[in-house]
C-alpha cells in the first residue's frame, strides 16, 4: 500500500491553487459574452489577445510543466486533511491495459484534479478523459494540457484509445453524479452506466477503481427536482446549486475532514467481442461490489465511518 499526503494546512496557498483551478473552469464559460463586450465597447488589444490565446489551445505549443504541476498539487493544503492511498500501485505490464473509474464527481472533481494534476509516478501513463465541453473549451483545455495527455470521454475517442491498448482514466458518474452531490452524503450514479463495462470486455481490461471521501462535503447542492435536473444533465448542461465557502461560495468548503483519495485493487474482465447483455450485467454487478468492498475498506480511517454508500 502506498500513501501520500501534503505538508501542514496552508489555506492561502492551498486556496490560490484551488481557485487557479475553479476560475478557469467557471471563468472559461463566460469567455463569449466578455468577447461580445470587448467588441462592442472598442477594446480590440484585449479582444485579440483572447481570440489568439483561444486559437493557441489547437496547437501543439502546449506541453506539460513540472512547475506547474508542483504548484497546483499544494491545493489539498487548502482543506484540513488529504491523503492519497493506492491498494495496489497501477502496474500495466502485470495487469494489462488498466481502466482507472473514479468516483464521485462531486461539483468540481476535487478528487480527481489532483489525481490528474499530480501526474505522480503511478498513473504517468494514463489519459485523462473529460466532457467534450471541458476539453474543447479553450483555456480549460490549456490549464489541462499543462498537465498531460487528455482525451474525450465519447465513445469514439475511448473505444479508439482502447484499440491501441492506452491506460484510461474516467470520472465514471459524469454530470449525474454531480447533480446528486449531497452534504454528508456518499452517492454514485452507476445504476444505468453500463457502457464502460461493455468497452472493457471488449477489450480485455483490467478496472481499477477510485473513491473520494470528502468530495461530497465540499459543496452544499439543492436536492430534489431530479427527473428535471437528470433530464438537462441529459443535454450536457449541469445541474448544480453549488454553494462553498461563505465568504466566497465557488470556493469549496473546508471545515470538513478532508479529501482522501483511495485507489483499489484492479480487477480483470474476460476479453468478449461481442458481450451478451447478462454478460454485461454480470460484470456491472461485480463493480459495484467492488466500489462497495473499496469505500468500507477506507471509511474509517476517512472519518467516514458511520456512512453508507448509495447506489443511484
Amino acid at each position: 500500500m502506498v500513501k501520500s499526503g501534503p505538508e501542514e494546512q496552508n489555506q492561502l496557498l492551498g486556496g490560490m491553487c484551488i481557485f487557479v483551478y475553479v476560475g478557469i473552469w467557471i471563468g472559461s464559460m463566460f469567455t463569449p459574452p466578455v468577447l461580445y463586450f470587448l467588441w462592442r465597447a472598442g477594446w480590440m488589444v484585449p479582444f485579440w489577445f483572447i481570440i489568439l490565446l483561444a486559437l493557441s489551445a489547437y496547437t501543439p505549443i502546449w506541453k506539460p510543466n513540472r512547475r506547474l504541476t508542483d504548484l497546483i498539487s499544494h491545493g489539498p493544503r487548502y482543506f484540513k486533511d488529504f491523503s492519497l492511498v493506492y491498494e495496489h500501485v497501477p502496474n500495466p505490464k502485470e495487469d494489462g491495459p488498466t481502466l482507472l473509474c473514479v468516483s464521485p464527481h462531486g461539483v468540481f472533481t476535487m478528487g480527481w484534479g489532483q489525481l490528474f494534476s499530480r501526474k505522480t509516478r503511478e498513473l504517468s501513463s494514463f489519459t485523462f478523459c473529460f466532457a467534450s465541453a471541458m476539453v474543447w473549451n479553450p483555456f480549460f483545455r490549456i490549464l489541462c494540457l499543462l498537465f498531460g495527455k487528455i482525451a474525450t470521454v465519447s465513445k469514439e475517442n475511448v473505444t479508439g484509445l482502447m484499440r491501441k491498448g492506452e491506460n484510461i482514466a474516467i470520472c465514471i458518474g459524469g454530470f449525474e453524479e454531480a447533480t446528486i452531490t449531497c452534504l454528508n452524503t456518499h452517492r454514485i450514479f452507476i445504476q444505468n452506466r453500463k457502457g464502460f463495462i461493455k468497452y472493457a470486455l471488449q477489450y480485455g481490461y483490467s478496472l481499477q477503481q477510485a473513491y473520494v471521501f470528502g468530495e461530497n462535503d465540499c459543496y452544499f447542492n439543492a436536492q430534489g427536482f431530479w427527473p428535471l435536473r437528470l433530464k438537462l444533465n441529459s443535454f450536457g448542461i449541469p445541474a448544480v446549486t453549488p454553494i462553498g465557502n461563505l465568504l466566497f461560495p465557488l470556493m469549496p468548503r473546508n471545515d470538513h475532514k478532508g479529501i482522501h483519495v483511495v485507489v483499489g485493487k484492479p480487477f480483470k474482465v474476460p476479453k468478449i467481442e461481442n458481450p451478451s447483455a447478462e454478460e454485461i450485467d454480470r460484470w456491472h454487478q461485480r463493480y459495484i461490489e467492488e466500489m462497495k468492498g473499496l469505500f468500507n475498506r477506507h471509511k474509517e480511517r476517512a472519518g467516514h465511518g458511520d456512512k453508507e454508500l448509495e447506489i443511484w
